[in-house]
C-alpha cells in the first residue's frame, strides 16, 4: 500500500462513500462531482462520519478538473466515465493529474451483463406493480435511466434533486447516479 497521508482523488464521488474508505485508510483525499446537489449530502456525510479533516469537497467537471499536474498518489474514478461523452478529454484529466508511479482506478460497466440486464428487467416489472415512471433511453454512451425513483416525486423533483443536468457540461441526462444500471468492471494500472 501506499504510505500514510497520501493524497487521493475520487472523482465523481457522489456521496463519498469511497472517498471515506481511503480516508479510514490514511489517505488525504480530495473529492469533486459535478452535481451541487449531491455535493451537499457528500457534505453531510463527511461530517457525520467525522473525516471533514481527511477530506476536501468540490464541484469538479472531469473534463477540465482544477487540480495541478501529478497532484495525487491514487486517483479514483468510479462508474463515471460511462456518463461523460468527452471520455478522451476525462482520461487525460485524470492521467494529469496522477503522479508518474501513482495509481489510476477506474470502474465502469458492461451495459449487457447478466445484472444489468436483470436490474432493468426487475425496474420494469417495478414500473408496472409500483406504478413508477423509470424509462431507459439509449444514449451514444450507453443505456441511461431517468424518472422517479422516489415514491411521490415527479421527475422534475428528481432531477433538481440530482442537478438535473447530469455530470459534465456536456453529459447525458443522468438524474440518479448512485443508482447504477449496469454491470461493474474494474480496471487499476499505473501512470
Amino acid at each position: 500500500g501506499q504510505p500514510r497521508d497520501s493524497r487521493a482523488l475520487d472523482i465523481g464521488c457522489g456521496i463519498c462513500a469511497n472517498s471515506l474508505r481511503l480516508a479510514r485508510r490514511g489517505y488525504l483525499v480530495k473529492s469533486g462531482d459535478y452535481s451541487e446537489p449531491i455535493l451537499e449530502q457528500a457534505r453531510r456525510n463527511v461530517a457525520e462520519q467525522g473525516q471533514a479533516d481527511r477530506i476536501e469537497i468540490s464541484r469538479q467537471d472531469i473534463t477540465r478538473l482544477d487540480y495541478d499536474d501529478e497532484s495525487f498518489d491514487l486517483t479514483l474514478c468510479w462508474g463515471v466515465l460511462m456518463h461523460i461523452p468527452d471520455i478522451d478529454d476525462a482520461i487525460a484529466q485524470l492521467v494529469r493529474v496522477t503522479r508518474p508511479g501513482g495509481y489510476l482506478a477506474f470502474e465502469e460497466v458492461n451495459v449487457r451483463s447478466p445484472e444489468a440486464v436483470s436490474k432493468r428487467i426487475y425496474w420494469r416489472l417495478q414500473n408496472l406493480v409500483r406504478e413508477r415512471k423509470i424509462r431507459f433511453v439509449r444514449t451514444p454512451i450507453g443505456i441511461e435511466h431517468t424518472g422517479a425513483f422516489l415514491p411521490g416525486r415527479t421527475e422534475a423533483d428528481q432531477a433538481q434533486r440530482f442537478g438535473g443536468e447530469g455530470v459534465g457540461e456536456a453529459g447525458a441526462q443522468q438524474q440518479d447516479h448512485q443508482q447504477q444500471i449496469f454491470h461493474r468492471a474494474s480496471c487499476v494500472g499505473t501512470v
